[in-house]
């Protein structure tokens, strides 16, 4: 389990060389482990970016996404994520969308903040068209309110957000009254709505 953190790291710091050693050993042991495929597919297409090799990050990207497994929502963000930022690089904004899109439901699943506010930044490079209060309300959103909304799309009331959240139940009507407002909606109806066109790919 501590192999592909050292490979992210190594990858990271600019030493492919020793990065590409240490995932063959990861893929000789582990290739075939289900959950960690997606894994394997994101760190090897990064790999390939950081050594100037774009279409052929792409195509690991593609075929890592064919076969994740979905006992890895963390990895399968990891690997959606990376493809979608790939594609907005070289202009395929259409497709980054839907993946970035994807990235980010399973981000908000896991209430991942830091990779929430990274998608939404990759999404808000995208240039978006269409309803601006729609593009505002996914890149405004703090990562409490992204919470509190992502738990009443789920069908929580006040209280049991308050629980899961460890906070006051006026915290949460503030949270909430934020969302609200920059959301531009009219109750947890239209917000349920909304929290689940999150999961589906945008129109571009």
């Amino acid at each position: 389990m501590w192999r592909p953190l050292l490979i992210e790291g190594l990858v990271g710091s600019g030493q492919t060389e020793l990065a590409a050693a240490v995932l063959d050993q990861l893929r000789e042991g582990h290739g075939q482990v289900g959950y960690l495929r997606p894994g394997l597919a994101w760190l090897e297409g990064w790999l390939a970016e950081q050594r100037d090799a774009p279409e052929e990050a792409r195509r690991i990207y593609s075929d890592g996404e064919e076969s994740a497994s979905a006992q890895s929502p963390v990895y399968a963000a990891r690997l959606l994520l990376a493809h979608g930022r790939l594609l907005r690089r070289t202009g395929q904004r259409r497709l980054a969308v839907e993946r970035l899109r994807q990235a980010h439901g399973l981000y908000q699943a896991l209430r991942a903040a830091p990779f929430i506010a990274r998608t939404e930044e990759e999404l808000a490079a995208c240039h978006l068209p269409g309803n601006p209060a729609k593009k505002k309300s996914v890149l405004a959103l703090t990562s409490r309110e992204t919470e509190v909304a992502h738990l009443v799309g789920k069908g929580l009331s006040n209280p049991e957000i308050a629980a899961e959240l460890f906070i006051s139940r006026k915290a949460v009507e503030y949270h909430l009254g934020n969302v609200y407002a920059k959301c531009g909606l009219r109750g947890r109806q239209e917000l349920r709505r909304f929290v689940e066109q999150w999961r589906q790919p945008a129109a571009v």
